[in-house]
Formats: structure tokens, C-alpha cells, sequence
């Protein structure tokens, strides 16, 4: 038995169909040691992939592929990175399972690739592509959370438009030692540049401000 019900599946294919430009490529680092959603999240990964050809999955071993893992700068698993078609990294992550609440999330993410369109305002994408240094954006979510998707969302817009950013949602049940190094109690929780925390889905103008605040 599959994670996505028929009816999500039939969805799925006819939103694909009709949205999905260029291919979209996702390359996911799976780990055979203390990992309690790798198979999950293979099971989902591939469901999704059947839905399009437009979507590829390639999966690695963590632990066995260290030059892979670090070209796209993973630092544990089980991790997603999403690609463009040509291969380019996009500067989305996903660490953990993308389900419930999330799994909204990371179809959103697959349209965007591939379609090239965001949801930002012209005021924001002005502000963030002056942005010329490295900006890693950690955004701790539970698959239960309503309102996680819109701040995981917003970093992956930001990472999508600036090469020089990285929008990872940590999955924090998953990534439970993690949680506790930065203090999470309630999330969503961002932190930017390990220097400025946020927590809520604050609006887009908010979200934004606090980047900027990280890289000053």
C-alpha cells in the first residue's frame, strides 16, 4: 500500500499535466543507520516521481557517498536537494520527511522549479538578489503544523531566486538533537546565519527584513 491515496494521486497527475514545464530533478540521500522515514520517504519520492516524467528521483547512500553529499553541501541525512533541469542546485533542502503539512511544501517546490515562477513581490526579490554572500536558512517544522509550509515556502523562494542562499526545513522529530542545540519549542523556528531567530509564519516583508538583518 502507497502514502498518497488514489484520489491525491489523480490530483497530482492532472496538476503536473497541466503545470510542469521543465524537468525537475531531486536527489535524495538516504541512510541505512538510525533512520526511521528513509523508507517512507523513498516509498513517497517514487509515488510522486510515477505522477510525471518530468520528475527524476536519484538516490544515494549517505554514508557511502560523501563526494556527492558534499557537492550539494549535505551535511546528514535523510536529506532531499532539488535540482533544475540542467542540473543546477536550486539551494532547496529538505531534511526529513516532506509529509503532512509539508508535503503541500514540496509540491509547490516541484512547480516552481520547474516553471521558473515564484510567489514573491517585486520588493522582495529586489532586496534579496542584492544579497552577495552565503546565507543558510534553517527552518524547523513538525508535519503537523499548519503553519510551517508558509515559512518553509518563503526560505525556499528566497534560495530559489539567490543562488547565495540555502532554504532547509528540518524535519524536528527527526532532528531532535538539532532542535535542542537551537532551542526549539514551538515552530515554526528560522534561523538565519545561526546569528538571527524568528519564530511564526511572519509575512513575507518580516521574513525578508530578518534576512537582510543576518547578512548586514
Amino acid at each position: 500500500m502507497g502514502l498518497l491515496e488514489d484520489k491525491d494521486k489523480q490530483f497530482l497527475k492532472e496538476k503536473f499535466s497541466k503545470e510542469l514545464d521543465k524537468k525537475v530533478k531531486i536527489v535524495f540521500f538516504s541512510n541505512e543507520l538510525n533512520c526511521q522515514y528513509c523508507k517512507e520517504i523513498k516509498m513517497l519520492l517514487d509515488e510522486v516521481k510515477e505522477l510525471d516524467d518530468k520528475i527524476e528521483v536519484t538516490e544515494f547512500n549517505f554514508h557511502n557517498s560523501k563526494d556527492e553529499a558534499a557537492k550539494y553541501g549535505i551535511e546528514d541525512s535523510p536529506a532531499i536537494a532539488m535540482l533544475k533541469e540542467d542540473g543546477s542546485d536550486t539551494g532547496i533542502r529538505f531534511y526529513g520527511i516532506p509529509s503532512g503539512y509539508e508535503f503541500s511544501t514540496f509540491i509547490e517546490d516541484i512547480i516552481m522549479i520547474s516553471t521558473g515562477k515564484h510567489q514573491l513581490s517585486d520588493k522582495a526579490v529586489e532586496e534579496i538578489k542584492k544579497i552577495e554572500k552565503p546565507v543558510d536558512i534553517k527552518v524547523f517544522v513538525t508535519p503537523t503544523c499548519p503553519y510551517c509550509p508558509k515559512a518553509v515556502f518563503l526560505a525556499h523562494q528566497l534560495a530559489f531566486i539567490n543562488k547565495n542562499i540555502t532554504g532547509k526545513m528540518y524535519e524536528s522529530m527527526e532532528y531532535q538533537e538539532l532542535a535542542q542545540k537551537y532551542n526549539v519549542y514551538g515552530v515554526p523556528k528560522s534561523i538565519v546565519n545561526d546569528s538571527v531567530e524568528f519564530e511564526g509564519a511572519v509575512p513575507e516583508k518580516v521574513y525578508v527584513k530578518h534576512v537582510l538583518e543576518a547578512v548586514k
